[in-house]
């Protein structure tokens, strides 16, 4: 009986110095993941899978090291299941961009946040058909032809009118960032 409180302890340190490093280290793999990931829905989903998979192998960490280097590392192996499990071939990453963009300066959490705040007020601004076709595309995960589709069009018409709101979201993005940077 002695031993089983002495386990519940040593359990109970465990669990609470993994919420501890998690808690510090969140952001930071979060935003790892968002750079990664065309959409917020799924980084939240890998985010979610990331965090499980860490503790589940906590007990495999080495204290003293960098807690957020290694949720990174966890995080990439989520993301390329993702990737091969979900995207079309033609946006997914090769294992050499996901570790160019790993060479990248992060940039600051709150511009991250900032950006996407800004583009969700963008995203409220659009007609209906252009919600609804950004809604099929990065929530739904539909194909650009299955899209084309439902819309009566061909799939290169579909893409040039996806590349033109990504252009127009970015636009509004960069002109409401400016705007704020002159105030």
């Amino acid at each position: 009986m002695h031993e089983g409180k002495i386990n519940n302890r040593r359990e109970y340190t465990l669990n609470e110095e993994f919420l501890k490093l998690l808690m510090t280290n969140q952001r930071q793999i979060y935003s790892y993941i968002l750079r990664l990931i065309p959409n917020r829905v799924d980084a939240d989903d890998v985010m979610q899978e990331t965090v499980l998979v860490m503790w589940s192998k906590f007990y495999d960490f080495q204290r003293g090291s960098n807690f957020a280097a290694w949720g990174r590392s966890i995080a990439r192996n989520n993301v390329l299941k993702l990737q091969n499990r979900k995207y079309d071939k033609r946006i997914k990453f090769s294992t050499q961009v996901v570790e160019m963009i790993e060479a990248l300066e992060p940039q600051d959490d709150d511009i991250i946040n900032r950006r996407a705040e800004l583009l969700d007020r963008c995203l409220l601004k659009l007609s209906d058909k252009q919600r609804s076709v950004l809604d099929l595309r990065y929530r739904e995960g539909l194909k650009v032809s299955a899209i084309a589709a439902r819309f009566n069009t061909t799939s290169a018409a579909m893409y040039k009118y996806l590349k033109r709101l990504h252009q127009k979201l970015f636009d509004k993005v960069q002109n409401l960032l400016l705007e704020e940077d002159k105030r």
